[in-house]
């Protein structure tokens, strides 16, 4: 009897239950421990502002508002620190492996426990559902926007048809990078308009319910717009133009960091993705050539491939841009090494395709995706004033001339319990910090309009005072 019920037990969802538990348990592990970073600093302190003064301002060059308004909830919930900052990203990684389960039927279960895998194990995902970022989000939304419309096209319902575009809708409230998947989407649909209308002379898409269906479309965008925005031009318009200079921009001080060569994807994907991009990029080439009739895996090649050649092209390079190409390039690797092994028995199946799950998690933890930073000197220098710190309530910072970013950002972060002044452009104006305000005579002039408004700006050839750091 007890046999008999092991065979009857379904192997394929107890695995992938396994592999989403494993994929929550690696974002989550020890997410507290490491100290922001740079970006990530900005991202927390400006939900920090949100939540505790109310502040918000949206700023192109920190992307849209939906991370801070979620994250300002987080610290609502669970009081302002690094674990609670980084775990709305933890969760949504998580979740991208749960957003798999609706297709299942679709995918065929091998297919279906590669993609997961991929997914759940990938270096990039776990990196990047560990920080907050904008990109997790962003993907967290594409897929949902697949997956909703590959229900769509299997059950003719208007409900995920909305709910898709629902969730690419909010996409431009998150970084402007979705309007090169927008784009890449749009491109595919005109090359094949006419293989996609013509499948069927009994094509649901054909009925005139489509003006409907982009008159509510075109509704959704605008609402979601206007929840996170001021104005539509807010979201499309300045955030686009905010892009576009950044990617063009000759500021030498960049360059190096920002403008690295146009290999630097093709690099990191070699380097960090290996399994996932060398059979997603051998699928696309299969799909391709073999002119495959399934629009699904024939879009995620094209949108693999076109992927990594317009962020390779584009001058402005970070590393978290790296997910707008493992996404697609995950789904594709996914489908076509199910369909290799798709070819063999059944009983063979489920070993090759847990000897590539076995692989994938090797691969990928071979670079230490979990790898702790012990020597957090932030929390030293936040230590450090707490014992040392006079009786004054203000903390001065230093901006020294030629510094490209301007201000060491991780600090205002972890001095957050103090009053930090702000510029009148609203950054945060420091990089070393001391407790005396006496400014020499020559630089009176020049400061004096600033502390009047509450605002501390001064060189550190110029101090009288003593300074830590």
């Amino acid at each position: 009897m007890i046999l008999k019920n092991l065979k009857n037990l379904d192997k394929t969802l107890i695995m992938f239950i396994i592999i989403a538990i494993a994929g929550f348990s690696i974002r989550l592990y020890n997410l507290g421990k490491n100290p922001l970073d740079f970006d990530e600093s900005i991202h927390a302190f400006t939900s920090f502002l949100l939540f505790k003064e109310g502040i918000y301002s949206y700023n192109p060059n920190s992307h849209g508002p939906f991370l801070y308004y979620i994250t300002a909830g987080a610290f609502r919930v669970l009081g302002d620190n690094i674990f609670s900052a980084r775990l709305l990203p933890a969760i949504f990684g998580g979740l991208m492996v749960l957003l798999l389960l609706p297709i299942r039927k679709y995918l065929g279960d091998t297919k279906f426990l590669l993609i997961s895998s991929m997914i759940a194990f990938s270096y990039s995902f776990i990196i990047f559902s560990r920080q907050l970022r904008h990109d997790i989000f962003l993907a967290f939304f594409i897929l949902s926007f697949i997956v909703c419309m590959i229900l769509f096209l299997e059950r003719h319902s208007p409900l995920y048809l909305y709910l898709g575009f629902t969730g690419l809708a909010i996409t431009m409230a998150i970084k402007p990078t979705t309007y090169i998947f927008m784009f890449i989407l749009i491109y595919f649909f005109i090359l094949n308009r006419n293989q996609i209308f013509g499948a069927s002379k009994e094509n649901f898409l054909k009925i005139n319910k489509i003006y409907s269906y982009i008159l509510y479309i075109t509704i959704i965008f605008l609402v979601i717009n206007y929840l996170f925005y001021n104005n539509i031009t807010d979201g499309f318009i300045r955030a686009i133009k905010s892009w576009i200079y950044q990617i063009y921009s000759s500021d030498f001080d960049k360059k190096e960091i920002l403008h690295p060569s146009y290999y630097y994807y093709l690099s990191n994907l070699i380097n960090f993705e290996f399994l996932i991009f060398i059979s997603g990029l051998v699928g696309c080439l299969y799909y391709f050539v073999a002119r495959q009739k399934n629009f699904f895996i024939l879009f995620c090649s094209f949108w693999a491939i076109t992927s990594l050649v317009i962020f390779s092209a584009i001058q402005y390079k970070t590393s978290d841009l790296i997910l707008n190409m493992v996404l697609p390039f995950a789904i594709v690797s996914g489908f076509f090494l199910g369909d290799m092994i798709e070819r063999f028995s059944r009983n063979n199946r489920f070993i090759l395709t847990s000897i590539i799950i076995f692989i994938l998690i090797l691969s990928s933890f071979v670079n230490n995706p979990l790898i702790m930073n012990k020597n957090n000197e932030y929390e030293k220098i936040t230590q450090f004033i707490k014992l040392n710190k006079n009786e004054e309530k203000i903390i001065y910072f230093v901006s020294p001339i030629g510094n490209y970013f301007g201000i060491n950002w991780p600090l205002p972060w972890y001095l957050r319990e103090y009053d930090l002044f702000q510029s009148d452009k609203g950054m945060v104006v420091e990089l070393n910090y001391l407790f005396d305000s006496k400014y020499s005579e020559n630089i009176w002039n020049f400061v004096h309009p600033y502390e009047t408004k509450g605002i501390v700006i001064t060189s550190t050839k110029h101090l009288n005072g003593k300074i830590w750091i």
